[in-house]
């Protein structure tokens, strides 16, 4: 597959370890790009540990969009233990929002990140769609493949408890 790179030489936040190499790239409002080559273990650890140095740094030019529909997100929140709020008969409550009993009937987020020379460009959106409570037929199981990739990447923020708040997350294929 030809590919094209963003080329560029820069001081950068560096972290190496014997499972992988991590690049930090600053973006604007204390938002951040982390791109990580291996598996490194402790994620957390290594944004802390990552010390500035100048790094060669050659990265696929991305332009990636992704859409998650109700098959995927309410089948994982539904393996996660989240069952009243899609339960049709409206026994979860949602009082606050409804007066008649209601139910999440579609849930969709479509997300893009655009990387090139220029910057980072990170956009998503999540929509969530309530239905009035009614007897529905049961959807079909709808099944899925997620593929092994060469490297991870990720958008985050620090907060002010110096955790690492992860905004976008995403892998690249060979």
């Amino acid at each position: 597959v030809t590919k094209s790179y963003m080329c560029k030489q820069d001081d950068t936040y560096y972290y190496e370890d014997e499972n992988g190499k991590l690049i930090i790239l600053p973006l604007d409002y204390g938002v951040k790009a982390a791109f990580v080559i291996g598996e490194i273990d402790d994620i957390d650890t290594a944004l802390k540990e990552a010390t500035e140095y100048e790094v060669d740094i050659k990265l696929p030019k991305l332009d990636m969009e992704s859409e998650f529909g109700s098959s995927v997100l309410i089948g994982y929140l539904k393996s996660q233990g989240v069952e009243l709020a899609f339960d049709m008969s409206g026994n979860a409550d949602f009082s606050t929002m409804s007066t008649v009993p209601v139910f999440i009937s579609d849930i969709i987020q479509k997300t893009r990140i655009k990387t090139d020379e220029e910057g980072l460009e990170a956009a998503a959106v999540t929509a969530i769609m309530m239905t009035e409570s009614a007897a529905m037929p049961e959807e079909k199981e709808v099944k899925t493949f997620y593929a092994t990739e060469p490297f991870k990447f990720f958008v985050y923020t620090e907060l002010e408890n110096e955790e690492n708040e992860i905004l976008f997350y995403g892998q690249m294929v060979k």
